[in-house]
């Protein structure tokens, strides 16, 4: 985890290799994301760093949904 960070908060990059390991751990080929909704630049990177994974991991449906009140 990064210093300064509240230990139980995951930076972005830890996200996304957890996504990588739960892809390749049980050969997921469906992804849906969350999406915050109120911060188009965050969602845009989310959407792109996801997605690349989804790619290299020949999923076969992705999609995005943002969090309701975002």
């Amino acid at each position: 985890m990064t210093v300064g960070r509240p230990h139980d908060v995951p930076t972005a990059e830890e996200l996304v290799e957890a996504v990588r390991e739960w892809i390749e751990r049980d050969g997921l080929k469906c992804l849906k994301i969350k999406l915050r909704g109120n911060d188009a630049d965050w969602d845009y990177r989310r959407v792109l760093a996801v997605g690349k994974l989804a790619r290299e991991h020949d999923v076969t449906l992705f999609e995005a949904d943002a969090w309701p009140g975002g």
